[in-house]
């Protein structure tokens, strides 16, 4: 299971950052060398990077449909 992760300015003073944790490998996700992203923009094409890079590990986890449900409304696009 995949949850979204508010980290709030934790990692850069004054910078809101997220980062989503895989529950069952009981670790953060990790794109290509990211692990935390500001805005739903840049985890989008971090996403895109990583999907083209390798398209079958992302064929379990259901994709961009499966983060973007998980994505609170109310968070900064």
């Amino acid at each position: 299971m995949i949850r979204f992760i508010d980290l709030g300015d934790q990692i850069t003073d004054g910078e809101r950052r997220f980062a989503w944790f895989d529950t069952i490998s009981d670790s953060f996700i990790d794109l290509c060398g990211e692990q935390t992203w500001e805005t739903w923009e840049r985890f989008e094409g971090s996403l895109n990077h990583a999907m083209r890079l390798d398209p079958d590990s992302f064929t379990l986890v259901g994709g961009i449909d499966r983060f973007r449900r998980l994505f609170p409304k109310d968070w900064p696009l």
